[in-house]
């Protein structure tokens, strides 16, 4: 069934409200659960939040450094490599022509048109600010 693009607008809008909802609901949640802590656990909990947090920005530093090193040597490499938990997956570059030229080429070359596919659109869904 095909909709109508009001039926689109009214899509959209309710999706739009169905994540105000959601993070209304959310919003409720976390004030529920403030309203039950102390402030002195709330001060515990923010102690405990930063010092987590210290030490998992130094993690994903390490993280980050350790990907591109691997991206880097796999690269290097040519192909992929699999250990028992992970896998860096090499792809060769993506050949790519352009498309413009092609196009004003294949008007006075029409045999050239036998060779293009077309993939299927693709739709992204966005909040507007």
């Amino acid at each position: 069934m095909t909709m109508s693009v009001t039926d689109i607008q009214e899509s959209l809008d309710l999706l739009g409200n169905l994540k105000k909802l959601r993070e209304t609901f959310l919003n409720d949640k976390q004030a529920a659960i403030d309203s039950v802590y102390t402030p002195e656990i709330k001060g515990r909990i923010v102690e405990i939040e930063n010092t987590f947090n210290e030490k998992t920005k130094e993690l994903n530093d390490n993280i980050v450094i350790l990907e591109s090193s691997i991206r880097e040597a796999v690269s290097i490499h040519g192909s992929s490599v699999r250990t028992g938990s992970y896998i860096a997956t090499y792809q060769k570059g993506r050949v790519s022509w352009d498309t413009k030229y092609l196009d004003d080429y294949a008007a006075s070359h029409p045999e050239l048109l036998k060779f293009r596919k077309v993939g299927k659109p693709v739709v992204a869904l966005r909040a507007l600010k």
